[in-house]
């Protein structure tokens, strides 16, 4: 009576539904799993992108070599105001793809 029992609920358990090839494609396609690795591969191309591209310009404007008395620009050969512009432009990956390896 145990065993006929046992195999009756075994049998309920392990029931199987056949699934056509059109279904399990639409399954896939709106999986999690799948869904996840998606969404990973498009977060790898922007950051990809955001990488290849240039950082902000930078600007700079000093004063050196003033007088403290005065302040006159005129007053010693060596004093003025210095203007400048600059941008990081990477001339090679190396560096950057030796980085980004040990994270």
């Amino acid at each position: 009576m145990i065993k006929l029992f046992v195999v009756i609920f075994l049998s309920g358990c392990f029931e199987t539904k056949a699934m056509t090839f059109a279904q399990a494609i639409k399954a896939l396609h709106s999986h999690e799993s799948v869904d996840s690795v998606r969404l990973k591969s498009k977060a790898l191309d922007k950051e990809a992108e955001s990488r290849g591209s240039w950082g902000d310009p930078k600007f700079k404007i000093a004063a050196k070599n003033f007088p403290k008395d005065s302040l006159k620009d005129d007053q010693t050969p060596m004093s003025g105001i210095e203007m400048g512009v600059s941008q990081k432009i990477a001339l090679t990956t190396k560096y950057g793809n030796l980085e980004s390896s040990f994270f």
